[in-house]
């Protein structure tokens, strides 16, 4: 598979020298680090998990090379670490055309970049930290070229980010890809299959939250994100955090959970109530926001620019509101006035993949993005009405409902990769009337 990726990103970048760093360790406390997750867009072209290499891209016409820069082999540091590729792991293991130690990085950068009119590499900080601290050894190497520079030498005039680029690949996934997101959204269903049978009264937002993290790592998984497990009210605060709180007789509580498996990560939504069945007010909400993700669902397909799926959910949800009572006047003037964004204030789904939020724009200058085979995307509509809201009428005050799936776009429409999680009233009250064999007595 990450062979396939690098033919693709070579196939995409234009002739020069492309350079893409893997994640830093970080510590967590005194001699204790947090647990290594690899840069996404490190890992989908090279498939290397140690921290702190650079990956290096050579084109020139039809001739490429990829060089990988990677941490030497230290027999003391391994007995505490795990063993390292080294140059000769990176090269037999992991497909590199050739491989040096990372000291080497500074003294092989002018080789790389003479020729090559145009550099990639991740420009300024991103959401995840600082800027890349090499990008100043490679202004230094090109300032250093230029002032050498003799016909017929070649010296970079171009930088782009290699972010950017990464981020068109990343977007339509190949059939390897999907069939790793499906392994990640069918462990995601076994954990629902746990949570909906153990979510009873008594039982604490955190026991739930344990429970489906236990599937995952007893299926060889982790958890894509912390999960929120939002009971009653705590569901209306949209990243609910505390997870602390009693889950209570006649209330309900909603779920935000996903797998990673083997590098990809599902994330899906569903709310249920915790005695097991639905009020009747709450089950008017809930078909609500269910009637919501099927127009959703049904808007998405081959061609359709991506906002349209959240106007449908809009849609939907402006007559919902209007019918339950949340908001009055015609659909007309609630759109018009965005009165509706007081109870749903969120986009209705994002792009999955390596990552929960993943890489691709949604528009650019020109025009919206349009969707096309091989994206994946989550769709998610939520209606959240605040316990304290004296607009509302008192029934629905407290009542926070969401319901997001994973969907792949196909030649002919849409897949969903999440539809064995039950969703319909009579499935979710079905799921939850299983007993769970893993809370028998409460833990404080």
């Amino acid at each position: 598979m990450y062979a396939e990726h690098r033919r693709q990103f070579f196939a995409e970048m234009e002739d020069g020298l492309a350079l893409v760093p893997a994640s830093h360790g970080q510590l967590r406390n005194q001699d204790t680090d947090h647990i290594f997750r690899q840069n996404s867009d490190f890992m989908h072209l090279c498939g290397f998990e140690e921290p702190d290499a650079i990956a290096a891209f050579v084109k020139q016409g039809k001739k490429t090379r990829y060089v990988l820069f990677v941490n030497p082999r230290d027999p003391a540091l391994e007995i505490w670490t795990g063993r390292r590729a080294g140059t000769k792991g990176a090269r037999k293991d992991h497909g590199a055309d050739e491989a040096w130690e990372l000291a080497e990085f500074g003294t092989r950068l002018p080789d790389l970049l003479s020729g090559s009119p145009c550099v990639y590499m991740p420009l300024g900080p991103d959401s995840f930290g600082p800027a890349w601290p090499r990008q100043n050894d490679v202004m230094r190497a090109i300032n250093a070229l230029s002032y050498k520079r003799k016909t017929p030498l070649v010296v970079p005039d171009t930088l782009r980010d290699v972010r950017a680029l990464l981020a068109r690949i990343r977007l339509r996934k190949s059939a390897a890809e999907l069939e790793l997101l499906e392994g990640a959204c069918a462990v995601t269903a076994e954990a629902f299959a746990e949570a909906m049978s153990c979510a009873k009264p008594g039982v604490r937002e955190y026991q739930v939250k344990a429970v489906m993290q236990l599937v995952y790592g007893m299926r060889g998984g982790d958890w894509a994100f912390d999960t929120i497990v939002a009971g009653g009210a705590n569901a209306c605060v949209l990243h609910y955090v505390g997870c602390r709180d009693t889950l209570r007789d006649g209330e309900l509580v909603v779920v935000d959970a996903g797998a990673e498996l083997n590098g990809y990560c599902a994330d899906v939504t569903r709310t249920f109530p915790v005695n097991g069945h639905f009020s009747p007010v709450q089950k008017r909400v809930y078909n609500a926001v269910l009637a919501a993700q099927h127009a959703a669902i049904l808007a998405a397909g081959p061609g359709v620019p991506v906002d349209q799926v959240h106007e449908a959910a809009v849609t939907s949800l402006i007559h919902s509101m209007l019918k339950l009572g949340a908001l009055k006047g015609s659909e007309a003037s609630v759109r018009r006035s965005g009165n509706w964004k007081r109870y749903y204030p969120h986009g209705t789904g994002h792009w999955l993949g390596r990552d929960v939020h993943d890489v691709g724009d949604y528009a650019n200058r020109e025009s919206v993005t349009r969707l096309e085979p091989g994206m994946v995307m989550t769709v998610e509509p939520g209606l959240y009405f605040p316990p304290d809201d004296k607009r509302l009428p008192t029934e629905l005050r407290g009542i926070g409902v969401r319901i997001e799936d994973d969907i792949l776009i196909t030649e002919t429409g849409t897949r969903v990769l999440t539809s064995a999680i039950p969703k319909s009233v009579a499935a979710v009250e079905k799921a939850c009337a299983v007993r769970s064999s893993w809370l028998k007595k409460p833990v404080i």
